[in-house]
């Protein structure tokens, strides 16, 4: 029965009574190929490479819109991934004049083409095109319209294909079709191939994350495999001894990138008490540990439809694979190591979890914003963290993921290094590559800081309305940021657009010098922060931040500890704390309401100031002096200050307002070590004072 998939396919007068009709006829149609030409239509333009196609990071609207892939595939042969002739037949709509439907397909060649409209009866072979090579990005096939098609027709495409699946073009082995023993598996994406999406390696489709479709597979394999797919199950159908058919559909619509299908000597390991079915696909070796790890999925299921609204595909599914892992809708290719492990987190599990609704439910137009389904489904990560062990949980998940950001995936020269990026349209050339880790890591932190920033009721009203809006669509950067200028409290909405300026287009962190004045003031202890970002220009927009929320902790000599949290704003600037301890140390990021992509420069200066007694001239603090000098002024008046070197040249002319016993900063970042001379003058005074700079 090895050629019962042809019988299938050809329906030729060889019975195939075996093999229950609906099959064969519902929803699709039995498809005469009566009339394939003997020869291929095929047509390589080697040297073209179309400009009209979408590419992996660039948006084209199409003049056609996929409705429903059907897909049949003889995996008779498994493990090797050699397919005779298989089919697929795709359905869409002409959604303005019609001219060129494209597809693309790698590893495998297209036999024949046939299609017709809803208003025809028979199929009619049609020629094809190949545009470019595989190396190229946009590689893929067209098909022309005819003259007598019209917008809003709906067509039906079949597709004859043969060939070898293969894994990614480009370097990887992670995308594609891969093989685990006896077991095979569709990856949807790859981290090292110029075209990212990789369904084009086991079925012909528009592959493309802007263009969804239903999808509906039937499996024909030996009888001691079981074929995962996404979906529902809607038949198993024993053809005999050693053949059996599966029967897979899947009604919401989906990113070809995010279909799949798994085949292995699998059993199934059932989960209940959730709004979806449940299932886990596993060897019967690791079932036992695959039920423990996943033992928590109830509960991590109830949290993520707290925050971001009911499950929305048919089943929560996942299979277990040698590699992972990776999103697919409603089955999960996640790694058995993670299964295996006996570990009831599961994190990795989880956040493929958490992609079900950021990534698969709104799926971005192209994988520019790739950072839309990691950055959101690593963040999740640190809310079940929050579930599992409350906030203090939460925070050490957060620093845990900035840690790694900050010390290893943006450390140049280090083994992990891959480049300082932006999350939104980052490079990808090696070390970078289609999905960084920064995404992952440094996305979680930005959206934590942006959880802190517009409060948690905004934040997840915010997430909520988004992921309603846009179910079973498409989004990008733009969408996410009007989601957040709607949601935003009234003072917050204006800071939303630079804040993802510089923490989402734009890349790397905030590095902070702080100098701390300490005073004992009215029977309590103050501070006074000059806070100065001092990193890359290259950095945030033009070297800045002016959205950054920073947690600063004030310790005493008995460990004590006062948390205190400021809006970083400008470059430089003055920040007065009252109510403080007799702190002896500054520090950041270690309170208890937010972590910060920051850093401190080196340790925090801080200077005394004994308000008992008198200050009957001008003085300067501290002696000698590394960033700034703190400096107070009797009478209230305007002043001019001047800063001259030992030669007498001028290297700081400035003019300065004053109340009666101000303090005033002196940024001396800019200035080399030695003595300066300070003169200030007013309409009635004229006074001088030292500083020494020395680092």
């Amino acid at each position: 029965m090895k050629n019962i998939f042809l019988l299938m396919l050809l329906s030729v007068t060889v019975s195939v009574a075996q093999i229950p009709n609906s099959l064969l006829t519902e929803p699709r149609e039995v498809i005469e190929f009566t009339d394939v030409p003997p020869v291929c239509y095929v047509k390589n333009n080697l040297d073209v490479q179309s400009t009209e196609v979408s590419g992996p990071t660039s948006y084209i609207p199409q003049n056609f819109d996929v409705l429903h892939y059907n897909v049949y595939l003889n995996l008779l042969k498994l493990p090797a991934l050699k397919l005779d002739t298989v089919h697929c037949v795709i359905t869409f709509v002409w959604t303005s004049t019609p001219d060129t439907f494209r597809f693309h397909l790698r590893g495998l060649v297209p036999d024949a083409i046939q299609w017709k409209s809803a208003a025809q009866t028979t199929y009619k072979s049609i020629p094809f095109t190949a545009f470019g090579v595989p190396a190229q990005p946009n590689f893929h096939y067209t098909v022309a319209a005819t003259q007598d098609m019209k917008t809003g027709d709906t067509i039906q495409m079949s597709i004859t294909y043969s060939g070898t699946m293969t894994q990614e073009v480009g370097g990887g082995n992670w995308g594609g079709v891969q093989v685990d023993g006896k077991g095979v598996y569709a990856m949807g994406v790859g981290f090292k191939n110029n075209y990212v999406s990789a369904t084009q390696h086991w079925m012909p489709c528009y592959d493309h994350p802007s263009d969804k479709a239903t999808f509906e597979g039937v499996f024909v394999t030996k009888s001691n495999y079981t074929v995962a797919s996404n979906g529902l199950l809607q038949s198993r159908t024993v053809v005999d001894d050693t053949t059996v058919v599966y029967h897979w559909k899947m009604n919401d619509p989906c990113a070809t990138y995010l279909m799949t299908f798994a085949a292995d000597e699998y059993v199934t390991v059932n989960f209940t008490g959730m709004s979806k079915p449940a299932v886990v696909y596993s060897r019967v070796s690791d079932s036992a540990a695959t039920r423990k790890s996943f033992s928590l999925l109830p509960r991590v299921l109830a949290m993520c439809e707290r925050y971001f609204g009911a499950y929305p595909h048919e089943k929560i599914g996942y299979a277990n694979t040698q590699k992972g892992s990776m999103e697919h809708q409603s089955m999960v290719c996640v790694a058995k190591s993670i299964s295996q492990s006996r570990d009831t987190v599961n994190q990795n599990g989880f956040h493929e979890l958490a992609h079900q609704w950021f990534g698969d439910l709104v799926t971005p137009y192209d994988f520019r914003d790739a950072w839309l389904t990691e950055s959101f489904a690593t963040f999740c990560e640190t809310l079940w963290h929050q579930e599992l062990f409350g906030n203090a949980g939460y925070m050490a998940e957060m620093q845990r993921k900035i840690n790694r950001f900050l010390t290893v995936l943006g450390k140049p020269g280090g083994p992990g290094f891959e480049g300082i990026l932006p999350l939104y349209n980052f490079p990808r050339a090696t070390p970078s590559s289609n999905y960084p880790e920064t995404i992952y890591q440094k996305g979680a932190a930005v959206l934590g800081m942006l959880r802190y920033h517009v409060g948690d009721s905004a934040f997840f009203a915010t997430l909520r309305s988004y992921l309603d809006k846009h179910a079973f669509g498409n989004a990008t950067i733009d969408t996410m940021q009007q989601a957040f200028e709607t949601f935003a409290p009234a003072d917050k909405k204006a800071t939303i657009k630079p804040f993802f300026d510089e923490w989402v287009r734009g890349r790397g962190w905030c590095t902070v010098n702080i100098d701390a004045l300490k005073l004992f003031k009215d029977g309590g202890w103050q501070g006074v922060l000059n806070i100065t970002q001092v990193q890359s220009d290259t950095f945030g927009v033009n070297g800045l931040f002016t959205v950054l929320p920073l947690e600063v902790t004030f310790t005493d000599a008995s460990g004590n500890k006062v948390h205190r949290v400021i809006t970083i704003t400008s470059k430089t600037k003055e920040y007065t704390l009252d109510s403080l301890n007799d702190f002896t140390d500054v520090n950041i990021n270690k309170g208890n309401a937010v972590r910060s992509l920051a850093l401190l420069s080196k340790s925090p200066v801080i200077t005394a100031v004994d308000d008992a007694t008198p200050i009957t001239s001008i003085q300067a603090y501290p002696t000698p002096a590394s960033s700034v000098v703190w400096y107070s002024i009797l009478t209230e008046g305007t002043y001019t200050l001047q800063v001259t070197n030992y030669l007498g040249q001028e290297v700081v002319h400035s003019l300065v307002r004053s109340q009666d016993g101000e303090l005033h900063a002196l940024d001396v970042l800019a200035l080399q070590n030695g003595v300066y001379q300070c003169t200030l003058s007013g309409d009635a005074t004229h006074s001088t004072f030292p500083i020494i700079i020395a680092r």
